[in-house]
């Protein structure tokens, strides 16, 4: 079995219109053909449950496309999910790019278990006091191409969820890590995207050997970029499927425990987890 860590993250963040809280997050992406593997999807659940998170939220890719027995699968770790914390999902490019009617059925099934899809769409939730919204930014196909890359507008973002709520912390789902000065410039408090893989090897820092869209030495593909406040995280994902290898690479599910202040020292500090069976 291969090693899943949880990678651990601790933020602060400034908001003078909160009061002081404090919130625990699960966030899962890339899931992909682990959820064939028993044991590294029991061993995923028991560190769920060590964590006791108050939301979790997938970052798309919970599938692979091209193998329908993946949707069965992945919907009954999905089901498992819910019986820890309230579950929101938002679609990477592998469940972008489906339409057959198998996926209908499993995006149906998930919403029967109470798994709440944001596809350009947000929610309002209360955690330990502190509001929170929570968006789920559902890319256009082209911005994935692998070749004739694209670059984003920030209009577009605009244009699809609308302005972050100054009077909460601002949560945003996107799968697609290429993007990011675009999500601190549109101003997420914290983002959260996958794709990467990590970049199949870790070469330190934020570095990978190669990205889905034939990238090299990517510079976005794994682990915490700031500026001015604003968080993105990147995650390396807890599964593979065409290049079935890592270097350095583990894969990982990520808790993001963030301290909401009331005043303007945001400090960080990143602490990586290994809980290992």
């Amino acid at each position: 079995m291969k090693k899943t860590e949880v990678k651990t993250y601790e933020l602060d963040i400034s908001n003078r219109n909160l009061p002081p809280g404090s919130l625990n997050i699960l966030f899962i992406t890339d899931l992909h053909g682990t959820c064939r593997e028993k044991d590294a999807v029991r061993k995923i659940l028991k560190d769920i449950s060590g964590i006791r998170p108050d939301v979790i939220l997938i970052g798309g890719d919970l599938i692979v496309r091209r193998y329908p027995d993946t949707f069965a699968k992945s919907a009954a770790f999905a089901a498992k999910l819910t019986s820890f914390a309230p579950v929101y999902y938002t679609y990477g490019n592998h469940e972008k790019k489906c339409g057959n009617p198998l996926f209908r059925k499993y995006t149906e099934k998930l919403q029967s278990y109470g798994i709440s899809f944001l596809l350009n769409r947000n929610v309002r939730i209360m955690i330990n006091g502190v509001p929170v919204r929570i968006f789920g930014y559902d890319l256009d196909l082209p911005y994935y191409q692998k070749i004739r890359h694209q670059d984003l507008p920030v209009s577009d973002i605009y244009e699809k969820l609308g302005k972050p709520d100054d009077r909460c912390i601002n949560i945003l789902l996107a799968h697609h890590p290429r993007f990011h000065e675009q999500y601190i410039q549109w101003g997420a408090d914290l983002t959260l995207c996958g794709h990467y893989h990590g970049g199949v090897m870790r070469l330190g820092g934020n570095r990978g050997l190669i990205s889905p869209d034939f990238r090299l030495f990517p510079d976005d593909s794994y682990g915490e970029i700031e500026n001015n406040g604003k968080h993105v995280i990147i995650s390396s994902g807890a599964g593979e499927h065409t290049v079935p290898f890592r270097i350095f690479n583990p894969r990982e599910i990520v808790q993001v425990r963030i301290n909401v202040r009331d005043d303007t020292s945001c400090r960080r500090q990143d602490v990586q987890q290994d809980f290992n069976i």
